[in-house]
């Protein structure tokens, strides 16, 4: 299972990890794809490479099936390094968005968090996938009690260097639980579970305050999109251009409320853009 000192799964799963059989996750995709017409499947699973050989089985069943269907998923970077000479199965199989975590601008960051990774390693696993044309989501973390201006700046220059599709900068959130629920106790300063949503900061930084870190968290959004929007308009118009604009849109309608305060409106939607739904 995953290591990370922040991941509840370990404690909600007893440290088990169950794998179900590639046969079985087949009939169930075609029976999504030819009675209900879906055309796009989220797998759920957060690890689902665990086992190379079963995933390979998995998307050689897959890509024998010939399903009319494209792929997310989310999986660790260290496996997509470990695939690099598969990665091509990905995509036939019809993987066209890939969330990885990359969590931290700095090594000692990732190392605190247990991580197992590096940031050669975050670069690396976004280039492989971006070099099989498989479109990149990529998490990086902000709120730890260790949390400045200063570091706030290098995340998002780290994240514009990565230069994911898509970027995250969800809060800091020690689950209750985890290793990090312990070790943060102290800088605890939201009690409410139903806050404990990855967007509302739980744990005061020493050198900020919540409202700092809230501010924080719009900066790290409206900068990284600033650059990567224009990025984005100047795709030819195809699937990827498409997938990008209105996985934007999602973003805005879900968390535009909290960038309000930047004095910045959110982006309207394009007209006529058809949703992907996620």
């Amino acid at each position: 299972m995953m290591g990370c000192s922040f991941c509840s799964h370990r404690a909600f799963w007893r440290e088990t990890w169950r794998a179900r059989d590639p046969e079985y996750v087949i009939e169930e995709m075609r029976e999504l794809v030819e009675k209900y017409e879906v055309e796009f499947i989220t797998m759920i699973d957060p690890y689902p490479t665990k086992d190379r050989d079963r995933w390979e089985r998995l998307l050689d069943l897959i890509i024998a099936e010939q399903l009319p269907v494209k792929l997310l998923m989310e999986t660790r970077v260290e496996d997509i390094i470990r695939d690099a000479d598969i990665l091509p199965k990905y995509r036939d199989a019809g993987v066209v968005h890939l969330y990885l975590g990359a969590e931290a601008s700095t090594d000692e960051m990732l190392a605190s968090l247990n991580k197992g990774t590096d940031v050669d390693m975050n670069k690396r696993a976004l280039d492989l996938a971006r070099e099989n044309d498989i479109m990149t989501e990529a998490s990086f973390m902000i709120g730890a009690p260790t949390e400045t201006w200063d570091s706030i700046e290098k995340t998002i220059e780290v994240a514009i260097k990565l230069n994911p599709d898509i970027a995250v900068f969800p809060v800091l959130t020690p689950m209750p639980f985890t290793p990090i629920h312990e070790e943060f106790k102290d800088r605890i300063r939201v009690h409410d579970y139903s806050k404990y949503n990855l967007a509302t900061p739980i744990v005061e930084p020493y050198a900020m305050t919540i409202d700092e870190v809230t501010r924080a968290l719009g900066k790290c959004y409206m900068t990284f999109y600033a650059q990567k929007m224009g990025e984005v308009l100047a795709l030819p118009d195809g699937f990827k251009r498409r997938y990008m604009l209105s996985a934007f849109q999602e973003m805005m309608r879900d968390y535009g409320e909290h960038f309000d305060f930047l004095g910045v409106g959110m982006p309207h939607p394009v007209p006529g853009l058809k949703l992907f739904q996620r």
